[in-house]
């Protein structure tokens, strides 16, 4: 019976999760933020840590949008926490990601180059030709913020190589 309930349970968080991610597909940020909300309590309690993890990084989404980068950062580290426990590579490396975009929203160009850098790794390993573009963009991007254009031009090129490679 206690099995039984704790799936209920899990089903039930895992409904509203995915109720969230179409109100945030809707671009209606407060009724994404109350169903994740509402899914959190029941993938703790089901110990439901993909789920959970996958949460925390959608509340995290909504914040970067927000601009409210502390609960940004906070909900994107607790993700990542949970994603380094299950050994879910491309779960880790796109926290690192999100983790990077907050630094260059707050103008933390060196800590958002660690985050990309970081990501990238994990990207290479993981073959994952799509997410590696992105990371190398926007390490481009961050570069060219710098103004250390050589490096800039060097990661934008290696993005867009692989961009067209990934278009045809």
């Amino acid at each position: 019976k206690l099995s039984e309930e704790t799936g209920e349970i899990e089903r039930i968080g895992n409904i509203f999760v995915n109720i969230g991610a179409s109100y945030q597909e809707l671009k209606n940020r407060e009724m994404a933020l109350m169903y994740y909300s509402k899914a959190l309590p029941m993938l703790i309690e089901s110990d439901n840590k993909y789920g959970l993890s996958n949460c925390y990084a959608n509340i995290g989404g909504i914040h970067i949008e927000k601009k409210t980068l502390s609960e940004a950062e906070n909900n994107f580290t607790k993700s990542r926490k949970i994603y380094e426990e299950l050994g879910d590579t491309l779960g880790i490396s796109r926290s690192f990601y999100s983790l990077g975009m907050i630094c260059n929203e707050r103008k933390m160009y060196h800590k958002a180059l660690e985050y990309f850098f970081a990501a990238l790794k994990l990207g290479r390993q993981l073959n994952d030709k799509s997410w590696v573009a992105e990371y190398l963009l926007s390490i481009g991007t961050i570069y060219q913020k710098m103004g250390n254009y050589e490096n800039s031009i060097n990661f934008l090129n290696q993005g867009l190589v692989l961009a067209i490679e990934l278009s045809s």
